[in-house]
């Protein structure tokens, strides 16, 4: 009897990053509300923060597919 099993298929160069800033993004947002939790941030304000957070996410975006 043959025990190898089939080897997982590999994740591209592409999907690789896509988990990779996934994994950033988590490790940010749990650093930023770790902060706020512990009254490091007191001075930010959240109301400011996401729209700003939104729009660089979006340049981002952008920039990745542009190739830029």
């Amino acid at each position: 009897m043959n025990d190898e099993r089939p080897a997982a298929p590999q994740a591209g160069p592409a999907h690789r990053g896509r988990v990779s800033i996934g994994g950033w993004i988590l490790i940010l947002l749990g650093a930023f509300f770790l902060a706020t939790n512990l009254g490091l941030l007191e001075w930010l304000e959240w109301s400011l923060v996401w729209p700003a957070l939104l729009i660089i996410i979006g340049i981002a975006m952008i920039l990745r597919r542009s190739g830029g």
